[in-house]
């Protein structure tokens, strides 16, 4: 037997018996897909950012509308340490996502709106997230370390940006003419992203407009322009902090915005009457009426995205409910019971909490023998109402919801679900109101529709990608929403299944709003992921129903129907520390730390490096090289580079992870991973760095075509009586600058380097680095400092480096 074929057997032997059941690996996340969004009928590069995705992860994204490639290539991450994090803020956890790039060309006629992409590895799948499809022309923000350097823009245009590192600025130049009115909306909680924005607009220095939305929204600002020239976007994190996975799309185009429209919606084939209302910035808040023709072949999915046309000017496509029953318009006021004539369902009851406290009572009919549904739908439409449904007697007593009627929030339907069967005929009324007495106003419609439909139902699912280890169970909750009075219960199938993999629990009994589907895949079942369908299907007398499981809410455009299933491989070898609980280590230098490698029965090479994942903040920690254990061996040392400007006395608890690649029966190469919490750690306590470098003058004045001399003076410690490589480092985003290292002997203190100018240097937007290294049994000794540039601008103005509202990525 060859020794390949022995170490998968060995290693496949360990899965079936057990044997590595408890060592720990880390489940493939995603963070970000960065630009979040393209333009119909183009070709777009981006990149994919997650934790333990390790190398060419597979990837998808939904529909047919957007080719992409069926693995990403693993590439280089685009990283800025940015500024320092001290203190408490450098205690918490913090994430280290890799980047993995691919190209994406979508048809020209792509629908508008929100794909959905994932992505996976041998070991896991992560959920899905959002791809936004539009139609204006878009740009893509070149991120640079340093001060914001601002770039200009034409409109209309989605620019696509980041907010990475902490406290980044970004800023969009466009030109503006007097008397337009424009509108800038971004995008980034939409997005998944975890940035908290903050949009700003100046003209000539002058804050003109601003916003931060809200815990749920984003910012969106419309202003009308006072004079001609340019206008400036600022985008930044309102608590000015910034990561990797702080993606935004930023939409800035002349046009106006809604800020609400009612009715939320209308019947097909009829003309409507819709009142609109415009952010501030526009005219004040006038409200415009504007009827539109609903064709009767319109939104055969149920809703349609209507733009509207005031005064010359088009607003955004606004998302509006459509269907084929009756409507009603509330008339105010009609917050008391009263004689009014009760309606029948079906019919869609359109209505608004007009100002805070208010109350809308709608009278209807029904029978005993039958069902009242009420669906009510706000949020899904842009409405700021948190609504509150209840069904009221004559008397005012308060029928539904009780312990035995609950309302249903966020269905697949709609934002509120509520079932009440009356116990005799009669007429009942229901109440609608914010939660909130102090809220109400112009944007807090809703439509409330009431009817007794034919039984049925739909089922739904919380998360779109589940992994289970061969061999092993997982569950996929489904949920049902029952209408109509269907109360039996509905067989479950599930299609895509691979090969080898049990499901079981496929009955929803009668009565039960959800169930558990238990799937297990077989030792032999392949590997990777496959796209699973849930279907449900109940029958009654001769009468079917079938209905194929969403992901709910289903809020976007474009639903998820299918369930990633990963069947994943476990990983055979684990970590374990056998190093000091603390080890001292000083700033500048190397720390070596021993590990222990378990293979259990796996006999390949292990690449280690840092973990994706940390316990704690790094502080521009690093992996001092790339670092593989070889086949066989167990012990090993890892080498941690510590840089200079750490915080001193602190201990940093630094992960690593292993990665290898194990060989399934058919010959298929998978990698593994494996890192925790403990075992995987190197507790480092940091000391003062042992070589220094200061420069002589902490910053210097710079004309084009210029040589200058930058003189410093070297601070060896103790036992570091060697010679020094001083380079001052120019980052690769500053063009015009070169400089020669400098070797100082071991027996000189001082000396000078040269740094030539040339004639578009440029931007220097941050201060360069005066680097010293010493290299002592091979590793690294390394002092730092910082050297500021100051420039004159075409005007005469001096510009410097050093002084920056913020240490920025910026844009160029």
């Amino acid at each position: 037997m060859s020794d390949r074929l022995n170490n998968f057997f060995v290693v496949a032997l360990l899965l079936t018996c057990g044997g590595i059941a408890h060592a720990q690996t880390s489940n493939p996340a995603a963070s970000y897909i960065f630009p979040a969004g393209a333009q119909r009928g183009q070709t777009v590069e981006f990149m994919v950012g997650g934790l333990f995705l390790l190398n060419d992860p597979w990837f998808e994204i939904s529909g047919t509308s957007v080719q992409v490639p069926e693995r990403l290539r693993t590439g280089q991450t685009v990283w800025f340490d940015g500024q320092l994090l001290t203190g408490q803020r450098a205690l918490g956890p913090d994430e280290y996502p890799k980047d993995h790039q691919g190209v994406a060309t979508i048809a020209g006629d792509a629908p508008i709106g929100a794909q959905h992409w994932r992505v996976w590895t041998s070991q896991g799948a992560s959920a899905s997230r959002v791809f936004i499809i539009g139609d204006l022309p878009e740009v893509v923000e070149r991120e640079i370390d340093g001060d914001p350097v601002s770039v200009s823009i034409d409109v209309p245009v989605t620019a696509n940006g980041r907010i990475f590192p902490r406290s980044d600025l970004d800023i969009w130049t466009f030109e503006a003419r007097r008397g337009e009115i424009y509108t800038i909306e971004m995008n980034s909680k939409s997005l998944g992203s975890p940035l908290d924005g903050r949009i700003a607009v100046y003209a000539a220095g002058k804050l003109i407009a601003d916003d931060i939305g809200s815990q749920s929204t984003d910012p969106v600002i419309q202003f009308q322009a006072e004079s001609d020239g340019p206008h400036e976007i600022h985008v930044h994190d309102v608590g000015y902090a910034g990561t990797q996975a702080c993606v935004y799309r930023l939409t800035v185009r002349p046009g106006l915005r809604t800020s609400w429209v009612y009715p939320l919606g209308g019947r097909r084939g009829t003309s409507t009457e819709f009142e609109v209302g415009l952010l501030p910035g526009a005219d004040g808040s006038e409200v415009h009426r504007i009827s539109v023709a609903l064709e009767p072949g319109a939104a055969q999915d149920g809703y349609l995205r209507q733009p509207f046309t005031i005064d010359g000017r088009s607003t955004e496509p606004v998302r509006l409910e459509i269907n084929d029953v009756p409507e009603r318009l509330e008339e105010e006021p009609n917050n008391t019971v009263s004689e009014t004539a009760p309606m029948v369902g079906p019919v869609v009851l359109n209505g608004r909490v007009d100002h805070p406290g208010d109350v809308d009572l709608w009278p209807v009919a029904a029978m005993a023998d039958g069902y009242l549904e009420l669906r009510l739908s706000a949020g899904r439409y842009g409405s700021h109402l948190q609504p509150d449904l209840e069904v009221l007697d004559r008397d005012g007593n308060v029928l539904a919801p009780n312990d035995t009627q609950p309302v249903k929030e966020d269905t697949v339907s709609s934002d509120r679900l509520l079932v009440f069967k009356p116990e005799q005929d009669g007429v009942f009324w229901l109440r609608v109101r914010d939660r909130f007495s102090t809220r109400g106003g112009p944007a807090f419609g809703y439509r409330l529709q009431v009817g007794s439909p034919t039984p049925g139902f739909h089922l739904s699912f919380d998360k779109d990608a589940v992994t289970a280890v061969r061999g092993n169970e997982v569950s996929l909750p489904v949920h049902i929403e029952r209408y109509g009075g269907l109360t039996g219960p509905v067989a479950i199938e599930v299609s895509g299944l691979p090969q080898d993999t049990e499901a079981g629990d496929l009955l929803i009994p009668a009565g039960k709003d959800e169930i558990a589907i238990r799937l297990k895949p077989s030792e032999t079942a392949p590997i990777g992921g496959h796209r699973l369908q849930v279907r449900g299907t109940h029958t009654s007398g001769d009468r079917t129903i079938t209905r194929l499981a969403i992901r709910a809410p289903s809020n976007t455009d474009t639903p998820v129907d299918s369930v990633l299933f990963s069947v994943a491989v476990a990983t055979p070898f684990k970590f374990k520390n056998r190093g000091p609980y603390f080890a001292f280590a000083n700033a500048g230098t190397v720390y070596w730390h021993p590990f222990t490698v378990e293979r259990n029965g796996y006999d390949g090479p292990v690449t280690v490096r840092l973990a994706d994942r940390q316990r704690r903040h790094l502080q521009g920690i690093r992996n001092a090289r790339e670092f593989v254990v070889a086949a066989g061996i167990s012990e090993f040392e890892f080498p941690f580079f510590l840089p200079p400007n750490m915080s001193r006395d602190s201990l940093r608890r630094c992960l690593v992870m292993g990665i290898g690649q194990i060989e399934d029966e058919k010959g298929n190469r998978h990698q593994v991973v494996f890192t925790d919490g403990e075992e995987s750690q190197a507790p480092i306590h940091v000391q003062a760095p042992r070589l220094n470098i200061v420069s002589k003058l902490t910053s210097v004045y710079v004309q084009p075509d210029s040589t200058n001399e930058i003189e410093f003076e070297i601070q060896r410690g103790a036992n570091l009586d060697l010679p020094v490589t001083v380079e001052l480092i120019v980052p690769t985003h500053i063009d015009g600058l070169h400089v020669n290292p400098v070797i100082v002997p071991r027996d000189q203190h001082t000396g000078w380097i040269l740094l030539e100018v040339g004639q578009d240097a440029g931007p220097v937007n941050m201060p360069l680095t005066l680097r010293a290294t010493i290299l002592e049994n091979g590793d690294p000794v390394i002092g730092e400092s910082t050297v500021t540039i100051v420039t004159a601008s075409p005007n005469g103005e001096l510009l410097t480096s050093q002084l920056r509202a913020s240490s920025a990525s910026g844009t160029e």
